[in-house]
């Protein structure tokens, strides 16, 4: 199945490409991208979701006569979907990885250079919850009257996983206001109350 996909779509140019993406984004958010709090369903919109489906809309186009060709060779209705859908997969995948990540580039690179020279701010927060994992360590606080995650290393965190009153702990954020109503954490610091 996966075999007509791939062969109609030309897709070993596009498997090196979406490779390349993949593996740039990885390192991007990795190492690369700035800890962000605040915002609001904007900041998904125009900057995640609004680009991506304009990048899909636009390979759809270029592609139609691929996706037509998938959808012929199979032998009924219902493989026809699943191939169509398979490659719809591709298309969504390749075009968050392509226009969404540019998207999410440009708004970091701006993001920062509107920081650069603005005044940074320090809050206090509580702490809702303390989450330790393999895959994912943060503390749920109350910023702004909204629930935000900070990601933190286990190490710093590790001794609240035990505690029975988190309030007794807090979070005090150094924050330098950023664009869409975000703010960027310049600093993280667990305090007694």
């Amino acid at each position: 199945m996966t075999d007509v996909v791939f062969k109609s779509l030309n897709t070993k140019n596009y498997y090196l490409t979406l490779i390349a993406l993949l593996v740039s984004f990885i390192v991007f958010n990795l190492f690369i991208k700035s800890k962000i709090i605040g915002g609001n369903s904007a900041l998904t919109i125009y900057v995640c979701t609004l680009p991506t489906f304009v990048g899909l809309l636009i390979l759809l186009k270029f592609k139609s006569v691929e996706l037509k060709s998938i959808f012929t060779k199979a032998t009924s209705i219902w493989e026809g979907m699943i191939y169509i859908g398979f490659a719809g997969i591709i298309l969504l995948l390749y075009s968050y990885l392509s226009f969404g990540f540019f998207s999410i580039l440009i708004f970091e690179s701006s993001n920062q250079l509107y920081a650069k020279d603005l005044n940074t701010t320090t809050v206090i927060c509580d702490i809702t919850k303390v989450n330790t994992g393999r895959r994912s360590n943060f503390l749920a606080i109350i910023f702004q009257e909204e629930p935000e995650r900070i990601g933190m290393s286990y190490e710093k965190i590790s001794y609240l996983e035990n505690v029975n009153d988190l309030a007794k702990y807090s979070v005090k954020l150094t924050l330098t206001p950023g664009l869409l109503n975000t703010y960027i954490v310049e600093e993280v610091a667990i305090i007694n109350n």
